[in-house]
């Protein structure tokens, strides 16, 4: 495949020899060049175009033949099917852009074009309208929406097929594009553009991605002209649209166009304004405004955001990434998705706070497949999709979904979560848990009824537990049934694995062997699991044996993934409750101390290299039957041999402090009543408390970060009951979510392997500076002569296009050469773009060329005598 930026480079070298310096020219003259060549390929394909004199390629001379070598009359018959329908039903032409190429130069760019086998749409959109081709305009000029965002909003909206479609500022008309490839047939597309170059450039994407023109309609004008009283001809089934920010526009046509109660001239406020009014009823509409937007204490932007809530539905407002518009802009932007219809009592509003867009960097930010993609999983979330998890009776306040990962979207798409609760619930907390065992996490979310008992005491709290205990596995979910447990037979783990010498109980976090850690020694011929406090094995201050046949008091060791190894019945425990200072409080059904646990460690390795690794846990049950809340997986989850479970608080008890909440403890209860296994989960982060009323909804990824709330509109007023301050910032926990992320191993893997991706990528283009440089300056070594390469290896494609190699790098000893530079030669119908790359990439493997970057394009060139180690031993 050509090297489609190096390929534009060429172009605009062409344009600059013609004496066009500008950017702005050279994109709508190779965008007029793309067009021409995608009409010259829709004429065998569609017959509604119909053939004109618009030349032809020359497959045999490889070359383009226009109608007499006369650009302007190419420009003539092109210019026939560059026109609009305006409102009455009369035909629009529309300026071209200018070419100022020579017969020559438009040959060559011509040609450079052609051989580009992207979509032609795609390649105007993602590659001309992009740096580094439009990094002149900066700053502070028009500049096209980066494409990920665009695509974002497009499906945020949803446009259907036969609705019409407007951007009240199209500019390159990106907006138009996406809504036309999303909703298929779109029955108008029509775009305000008040620059005569980007409406032109608009036009050009518009046709590249077959809008049919007689359902196109773009305007030169500001979108304020000719604004009149709300005309159903006039109004649209969506909007979607970038506004330019900080643009005063003139107060007397706002006056004509929006009336008397919008004083402002502000062109972000002015245009949503104006956006609120061409929707027709129903209609939605989603708009990027800045931050002062959403928080500004001016008169038109409070009344802005008070019939946003008041008297329309306004469904999500989205934060992106500080760096999401770069390199055009640094300004922290946010969308406002909203449909024109009166919102439902209590209507509730998604507040979003995105910091991972699935793109790299800061000036040129590109796609990275490493990089978290949270997009995908907003989309997910507002649109109601992903894979529902129900309770086990059916019927519960708590609607939980699981949103897996988008295959097809950029960078890792985020997984994640979608928690909502009926009105009459609030969720209250969040604890992001983690198992010892393994880098998986878990969710505990705290919910409570949001009216009051009569007695005037607070309502009940109800839980959710999220658990996810692998990357692969889909989660389940736990659900509060309300019934106390009854007793139950602890199991023991006949092939549980033993220490080498002994496992150790921690005590403090002193780090003192003597003094802050217990010893457990595994069993012998004569005892069972031994206790001590002395480091002689002597003494032991509990012996666990097989359980009992009554429960009772009990004294249990599990290993690190739940299994019950040993357990212990009342005697010889009360050395264990003088010593519960440093251990986990266990706290049942009733939030009422149960028991304690402690952490197990065995010592591996000698010396400094010594280290303790967890290896299980030791729980102690203090009450004669502990009570633990039962709670019930998912249905669609259970297994046949697990009929409940139950659920337990653990929490740290400091002097001084109070009692901190440090994870979870979740058992299986087989059919007999038997415990099957016990999983310990560790708080990862500590509880998010909301300090809202009413926090209808949540939407987490899965590892713990809050990426949204679902709150009704009372919770976003500030004081002022018609002033809201619609910043997500404002009412999410935002400082410090992040954090979760980057503790997790995998993601510090992928983050090291996508640092040495880019510093790998870094090294060759500095190579190539360099490499350029010697070949400039310095005199460099002679190509090794006569390097031949076994003819067995070689198909006969291989061998000529090895020869042709040898035969240019003849005449200079420092020729540079690509894929293209063997096309005109060898042929395109004879070897394919594609099969020339691999080729050249066999002979990179067999040592015979080598990659060279310039410029941050890549080429190729013959090896050298500097490029050969010398044998060992030798200078």
């Amino acid at each position: 495949m050509p090297d489609i930026t190096g390929t534009f480079k060429q172009v605009r070298t062409l344009f600059q020899q013609a004496g066009e310096p500008e950017v702005l020219p050279f994109i709508e003259g190779t965008g007029f060049l793309l067009l021409l060549l995608h009409l010259l390929g829709r004429e065998g394909r569609d017959e509604s175009w119909k053939r004109t004199n618009l030349g032809y390629f020359d497959q045999e001379r490889n070359c383009y033949v226009g109608p007499e070598n006369s650009l302007e009359n190419t420009r003539a018959a092109i210019a026939e099917w560059f026109y609009a329908v305006d409102d009455s039903g009369q035909r629009e032409n529309v300026p071209l852009p200018p070419v100022r190429l020579e017969e020559e130069q438009l040959e060559k760019a011509l040609m450079l074009l052609y051989r580009l086998e992207e979509p032609r749409g795609d390649t105007f959109n993602q590659y001309l309208l992009a740096p580094p081709h439009l990094d002149s305009l900066l700053p502070g000029k028009r500049y096209p929406t980066p494409r990920h965002i665009v695509e974002h909003m497009t499906r945020l909206l949803s446009p259907e097929a036969g609705g019409c479609i407007t951007d009240l500022a199209c500019g390159s008309g990106s907006f138009l594009v996406a809504a036309h490839q999303v909703a298929g047939a779109l029955r108008a597309v029509t775009g305000f553009e008040i620059s005569g170059p980007w409406t032109r450039l608009a036009w050009t994407n518009a046709i590249l991605h077959d809008i049919p023109p007689e359902r196109l309609r773009l305007y030169a004008r500001n979108s304020f002209r000719g604004e009149t009283q709300a005309d159903e001809r006039d109004l649209y089934d969506g909007v979607l649209m970038n506004p330019p920010f900080g643009i005063r526009e003139d107060p007397a046509l706002l006056a004509r166009a929006l009336g008397d109660d919008w004083r402002t001239t502000s062109s972000e406020v002015a245009l949503t304004a104006l956006a609120l009014r061409r929707l027709r009823v129903g209609g939605r509409a989603i708009v990027l405004v800045p931050s002062g937007v959403l928080f500004r204490d001016s008169t038109a932007e409070r009344e802005l955001r008070r019939q946003l809530v008041e008297e329309q539905t306004l469904r999500a407002v989205i934060t992106y990434p500080e760096d999401a518009f770069q390199p055009f802009s640094g300004i922290q932007t946010h969308s406002l998705l909203f449909r024109k219809s009166a919102p439902l009592a209590d209507h509730p509003i998604w507040l979003f706070f995105i910091t991972r867009d699935g793109r790299l960097g800061a000036k040129n930010r590109h796609d990275d497949e490493y990089e978290p993609n949270q997009l995908p999983l907003v989309e997910a979330v507002v649109l109601g999709q992903g894979n529902s998890i129900t309770a086990p009776t059916g019927e519960s306040a708590i609607h939980l979904t699981w949103i897996p990962r988008v295959q097809d979207a950029v960078g890792q798409p985020s997984e994640g979560y979608h928690v909502q609760v009926d009105a009459s619930h609030a969720l209250k907390s969040l604890v992001t848990l983690r198992h010892p065992a393994g880098g998986h996490l878990a969710h505990w979310l705290t919910i409570q009824q949001s009216i009051t008992d009569t007695d005037g005491s607070p309502p009940p709290l109800d839980h959710l537990v999220i658990v996810r205990e692998n990357a692969e596995a889909e989660p389940t979910a736990w659900w509060p049934s309300g019934e106390p447990s009854t007793s139950v037979t602890w199991i023991v783990e006949d092939d549980a694995a033993w220490p080498e010498s002994y496992w150790t109980v921690k005590l403090d976090d002193k780090g003192d062997e003597k003094k802050s850690w217990w010893r457990l020694y595994p069993p012998d011929d004569n005892t069972g699991w031994r206790l001590t406090e002395n480091r002689d094995n002597t003494g032991a201050l509990v012996i666990l044996d097989n359980p009992p046949d009554v429960p009772d008091h009990r004294v249990l060791l599990f290993d690190e993934h739940g299994a019950v190894i040993a357990t212990k019945a009342a005697s010889n425990r009360g050395e264990l409750e003088r010593n519960t200072k440093d251990a986990l409080a266990v706290y049942g059904a009733d939030s009422t101390l149960v028991g304690y646990l402690w952490d197990l460690d065995e010592l591996v390795g000698e010396g400094d290299a010594a280290e303790h690794q967890p290896r299980g846990f030791l729980l102690l049950l203090t009450q004669p039957e502990a009570s633990f809340p039962i709670v019930s997986q998912s249905a669609t989850q259970v297994r046949a041999d697990v009929v409940r479970s139950f659920f337990a608080e653990l929490r740290q008890v400091s002097s001084g402090d109070g009692e901190t909440l440090r994870g979870a403890l979740l058992g299986e209860i087989g059919s007999e009543g038997q415990v099957q296994r016990v999983q310990f989960w560790f708080a990862d982060q500590p509880p998010w408390r909301s300090r809202h009323q009413q926090v209808r909804g949540l939407c987490l990824d899965a590892t713990g970060q809050i990426l949204g709330l679902l709150l009704p509109a009372v919770s976003l007023q500030t004081g002022d009951a018609s002033a809201y301050d619609l910043q997500p910032r404002s009412h999410l926990p935002v400082s410090g979510v992040a954090d979760t992320a980057e503790r997790d191993p995998a993601r510090l893997l992928t983050r090291i392997r996508k640092n040495q991706h880019r510093l790998h990528r870094h090294l060759d283009f500095m190579l190539g500076i360099i490499e350029q440089s010697a070949s400039t300056s310095v005199e460099m070594p002679p190509q090794l002569a006569n390097v031949d390469l076994p003819s067995e290896l070689l198909d006969e494609q291989q061998r000529s296009l090895w020869r042709q190699i040898q035969e240019d790098s003849q005449a200079d000893d420092h020729t540079l050469f690509t894929a293209n530079t063997f096309i005109p030669t060898i042929g395109a119908n004879s070897q394919h773009q594609t099969t020339i790359e691999q080729n050249l990439e066999l002979f990179v493997a067999l040592g015979v060329i080598v990659p060279v970057w310039v410029q941050d394009a890549l080429y190729y060139r013959r090896i050298t005598e500097s490029d050969i180690w010398p044998a060992e031993g030798k200078a």
